[in-house]
């Protein structure tokens, strides 16, 4: 555990120094004001399809792991 943290610190310590050299090299441009359509609308397509994918396959586990009901009458 304590190796972890260490990395942890190492880790923010070498972003911070990158950061800092980014912007004294002049690297700091501001974003792109706006953005294509077509991003947008993939992006809508990737997210709404990720969420219907995790319902569908939550649904399909549950299926399977359901103990089948006896149809005897």
């Amino acid at each position: 555990m304590r190796s972890f943290f260490s990395g942890i610190v190492l880790f923010l310590v070498y972003c911070s120094a990158y950061a800092q050299r980014a912007m004294d090299e002049g690297v700091n441009a501001a974003p792109a004001d706006t953005v294509d359509v077509i991003w947008v609308v993939l992006f809508g397509v990737v997210f709404v399809g990720m969420i219907a994918g995790f319902f569908w396959y939550m649904w399909i586990n549950d299926r399977k792991h359901k103990p089948e009901e006896s149809k005897t009458n």
